[in-house]
């Protein structure tokens, strides 16, 4: 269960999952690669009167957080964006910033395409949809995507699969342990 506010939340990505929860009363921060994600979050908090900490930067690089910094924190549909190594490297620092006895929220596409448009630019091999030859969304099996969080050191405990005309997709709930060191996390 998510802690109730005015609980840390960090958002991997800067969705919509900051703005609700911020109107909720938590405490929210968010990254971004994109300079538009990032100036639309602080626009739409703007406007609403809101605070949150918004920052332009890469989620598979250090984060500048310190240990332990969040009750909570959120994959706003970033992951399914990252692919091969990194995606390790974004995990890790996820657990990082995750306090002992938080929570980690994933929601992303999973398993291969349905519609014929996305069926062309899906390559099944990789699991990944391709644009202009390159991948740039990944696509694992449910069960892998659950085993790559629990490798990273969390432990699964709530998935659920929305299955819709274009692909599934996977929200899960996972927490960090209260005691131990953290993982050697490995990728796909």
């Amino acid at each position: 269960m998510i802690p109730s506010q005015p609980a840390a939340v960090r958002e991997l990505g800067c969705g919509m999952a900051s703005y609700l929860l911020a109107e909720l009363g938590y405490h929210v921060a968010g990254m971004d690669i994109s300079n538009t994600a990032i100036d639309w979050a602080a626009d739409r908090f703007r406007a609403a009167g809101l605070a949150g900490d918004f920052q332009v930067g890469d989620v598979c690089e250090p984060l500048p957080y310190p240990d332990s910094r969040f009750d909570t924190v959120i994959d706003g549909d970033c992951l399914h964006c990252i692919m091969g190594d990194a995606r390790r490297a974004c995990l890790a620092e996820a657990y990082r910033v995750t306090r002992p006895g938080g929570h980690f929220l994933l929601s992303s596409m999973c398993g291969p395409p349905r519609s014929k448009t996305v069926k062309r630019r899906y390559d099944p091999t990789a699991r990944c949809l391709l644009e202009d030859g390159r991948p740039f969304r990944y696509l694992p099996r449910s069960r892998d995507l659950s085993q790559e969080i629990s490798r990273a050191g969390y432990r699964v405990s709530a998935p659920h699969m929305e299955r819709n005309p274009w692909w599934n997709h996977l929200t899960l709930l996972a927490q960090r342990p209260e005691t131990g060191c953290p993982p050697n996390v490995s990728s796909r």
